[in-house]
């Protein structure tokens, strides 16, 4: 842990690290078959999302017509890798995706729909960052040090089950390759896109075949 002087937050029973969807189903779960309160899920984020809050590259939010054909819908849809029917939870259907692959304002707006129904709201807390965990034999408890991504404040709250619900698509791998230092242009990552980011006129080199 961080020598720093750290603010000590009440304990909790069960502590969530991350607000995507896995920790959105976990949360619902909790209350929907344990009856079971007394959590808190942290996230890096303003908000929660998870993936679909960072991802916002091209095409991750749709310009297609909304009257399109099956077939076009499948061929042109350029958004979230994973057909909608899949994406959700089995108590929460959603069947008002407007395509096979749902854009990332529909994940967005499905998973804040699923966490407003299950009152999930209250129990995500936005912009700290895990840092670290240390499991406390003598008192069987988890020590979880937390970081504000706003003022940088670290704080450490005790629970006694840790879960970690941390997705793999937020924290690009960093580009670090020959050259880059002295490169003149942008380097950007399709997880970490610029909104205010103009390519018009501009060389572009797309380094990776993956879906982003």
């Amino acid at each position: 842990m961080s020598l720093e002087k750290q603010q000590h937050v009440p304990f909790r029973q069960a502590i969530i690290i991350g607000a995507g969807l896995a920790g959105l189903d976990i949360g619902c779960e909790f209350k929907r078959k344990l009856n079971f309160h007394d959590f808190v899920i942290y996230d890096s984020n303003p908000g929660l999302g998870g993936t679909w809050f960072d991802n916002n590259y091209p095409g991750c939010v749709s310009t297609h017509s909304l009257q399109m054909t099956l077939n076009e819908i499948v061929t042109y849809s350029k958004a979230v890798d994973i057909p909608g029917f899949i994406y959700q939870l089995s108590f929460a259907p959603e069947h008002k995706f407007t395509r096979i692959f749902p854009d990332r304002q529909e994940m967005l707006s499905y998973m804040t729909r699923v966490a407003t129904e299950n009152d999930i709201k209250k129990h995500i807390q936005p912009n700290m960052r895990w840092i670290s965990s240390t499991w406390l034999e003598d008192r069987k408890v988890w020590s979880v040090e937390l970081r504000s991504t706003i003022s940088g404040q670290t704080s450490v709250q005790e629970c006694k089950v840790l879960i970690g619900a941390i997705g793999h698509q937020v924290d690009p791998k960093p580009f670090n390759v020959p050259g880059t230092k002295g490169f003149q242009g942008k380097i950007v990552h399709a997880c970490k896109w610029p909104d205010a980011l103009e390519l018009k006129g501009k060389n572009v080199v797309v380094l990776g075949n993956g879906s982003g």
